[in-house]
């Protein structure tokens, strides 16, 4: 169990308004701006010859790749090294976004996706690992609801912006080297949160890392709580990149017409409760918000199996909007009250890796799915992973008390 008293970093913030935070939640939004710009890639390869067999594994490829890296070097990373990573997978990200436009053939685009989910690596592990040293203790619902709500805006905004521009634009690849000019600025923040650290350090002696051992990372990885929201993370976002790259097809097989406002309910949805109503996150049991965003979203699959017209659509469009808002931040904030202060930045960043690992499966589980037994097949696998996410957290999970920090 968590101790519940810890001692503060004498450099570590005390409030969400503070540079820190307040400069991650700009860092967030500018390096899945950079994720997010790649929406229409799929299009862009088909543009270059790649054949159709290919270009979901070189989309998938970019997220794959990032899940050994959480797992076999986040455990290295805390506040103290953060700043200096995420310095290098800005140029990583910025290089490798300039490279598309060069690069064209099938083994060039692999590797250059790999580098790609290199930089990404760099990016997610370091803001994360700040994030957890940042946050306020009794703020961590709301904290990660404003973060998420950061890394969601850029899959509402960019593809709008992009699509208003491609008439100037040459080819879709220069969006994709374009969009790291953005990455500057994050570069200013990172300089200015390493030279406050070093003020409030005032010159002193620096503090050794307190990084745990091998030994330790294996006992914290097999308490059953850490287990249960690694594998729940990887299931909530199983059913967002599921439904993400499945519904289209299916909506054309019922004829359900344009489906975009499908997801521009369900963003926006997400987007409101997050930010607007993050303080929830901290009022209400977070093992109760889990469960009821597993609840809803088996309600939803299960509403798609049995829809029978397109005035539907909207409906359960909320009801995914709602389920789907509740559980990053519920699953990321009780990661942090059941870890140990020297584990919270390792544990967050497992849950990143489980966050990938999500997005790689998502898609590849529900195509066999659908190839197997159709799309009604496909939704109702997903009610059984909801139920399966739901009972493990009834079982297993409770809210811890708050930690209260020494003075």
């Amino acid at each position: 169990m968590p101790p519940q008293t810890t001692s503060a970093d004498p450099g570590q913030p005390r409030s969400l308004l503070s540079f820190e935070y307040l400069g991650l939640l700009g860092i967030a939004l500018l390096v899945f701006s950079n994720v997010a710009v790649f929406y229409d890639l799929y299009g862009h390869l088909a543009s270059l010859g790649i054949s159709g067999g290919t270009r979901g594994f070189l989309i998938g490829v970019f997220s794959l790749t990032t899940v050994p890296l959480f797992f076999f070097a986040a455990p290295f990373i805390d506040h103290r090294n953060a700043p200096y990573l995420m310095l290098l997978g800005i140029a990583v990200m910025a290089g490798s976004g300039l490279a598309y436009l060069w690069v064209q053939s099938f083994w060039g685009l692999l590797t250059l996706r790999v580098i790609n989910g290199v930089g990404l690596f760099c990016m997610s592990a370091s803001c994360m690992a700040l994030l957890v040293w940042v946050l306020p203790e009794g703020k961590s619902g709301q904290g990660f609801a404003l973060y998420s709500s950061a890394i969601l805006l850029p899959y509402a905004l960019v593809p709008l912006v992009v699509d208003a521009l491609a008439p100037w634009l040459p080819t879709r690849a220069h969006a994709y080297a374009g969009m790291p000019i953005l990455l500057l600025p994050a570069v200013g923040v990172v300089l200015v949160v390493v030279r406050r650290r070093r003020r409030d350090r005032g010159g002193g002696p620096k503090a050794k890392a307190n990084l745990p051992s091998m030994r330790e990372m294996r006992k914290n990885l097999a308490r059953l709580p850490i287990a249960v929201m690694i594998m729940a993370n990887a299931v909530y976002f199983m059913n967002f990149a599921g439904l993400f790259f499945m519904f289209k097809g299916y909506a054309q097989q019922v004829d359900l017409g344009n489906v975009g406002k499908f997801f521009t309910v369900q963003m926006l949805i997400m987007l409101a409760i997050r930010t607007f109503g993050s303080g929830i996150f901290d009022r209400v049991s977070k093992v109760a918000l889990l469960c009821a965003a597993f609840f809803l979203a088996g309600c939803g699959h299960l509403a798609l199996a049995l829809l029978e017209g397109a005035y539907w659509i909207v409906p359960i469009a909320v009801i995914f909007g709602v389920g789907l808002a509740l559980g990053f931040p519920s699953l990321n904030s009780l990661m942090y009250l059941h870890s140990e202060p020297r584990y919270r930045a390792m544990n967050a960043n497992l849950m990143m890796m489980a966050l990938q690992a999500g997005y790689f499966l998502g898609p590849m589980v529900g195509a066999l799915v659908v190839a197997w037994g159709g799309y009604h097949a496909f939704f109702l696998v997903w009610v059984g992973l909801n139920l399966a996410g739901l009972i493990s957290c009834v079982l297993v999970l409770r809210t811890p008390p708050v930690v209260v920090l020494k003075k």
